[in-house]
């Protein structure tokens, strides 16, 4: 003799396919970021590749420039962009254009962000088991049986 756990009518089969969909779609959150730190000297400038990127800009003073869009001028070793001056403290000193001097910094430093492929078994992995869950929940008479007797 078998018995289910519960014994209720299945879900119906639109509201499984909601469900599903909803978890699939909240698991974009298991994506991961990983970051990309060039760090190139001011003599080296050549090796920075055109980057969309933000540029920090850390100066001998101690002072941090934080530039997007920026660009170098290799003919006048200048740092031209827009953004920000901040002082030993991190407060702003100065906003806009601005030029440095490629001589008074100590390291340009670029950070890319992009989407890490780590995160692609976990998503598979965490999808399907919701899945799983979510018709198990539904259907508790097809996914768990107790059985009772000789055989």
């Amino acid at each position: 003799m078998q018995v289910g756990l519960l014994a209720r009518p299945p879900l119906d089969p639109r509201i499984f396919r909601i469900v599903c969909a909803v978890l699939l779609l909240t698991q974009g959150s298991c994506a991961t970021q990983a970051v990309e730190r060039t760090l190139v000297l001011p003599a080296d400038t050549r090796r920075i590749e055109k980057a969309r990127s933000p540029l920090k800009a850390h100066a001998r003073s101690g002072e941090v420039y934080l530039l997007s869009p920026w660009r170098i001028d290799e003919e006048e070793r200048m740092l031209l962009g827009t953004g920000q001056r901040l002082s030993v403290s991190r407060e702003t000193i100065e906003e806009g254009e601005l030029r440095v001097s490629l001589d008074s910094l100590l390291l340009l430093e670029i950070n890319v962000t992009r989407r890490s492929r780590h995160g692609i078994p976990l998503f598979l992995l965490t999808s399907g088991s919701l899945v799983l869950a979510a018709y198990c929940a539904a259907n508790p008479d097809q996914c768990f049986e107790i059985q009772f007797g000789g055989q």
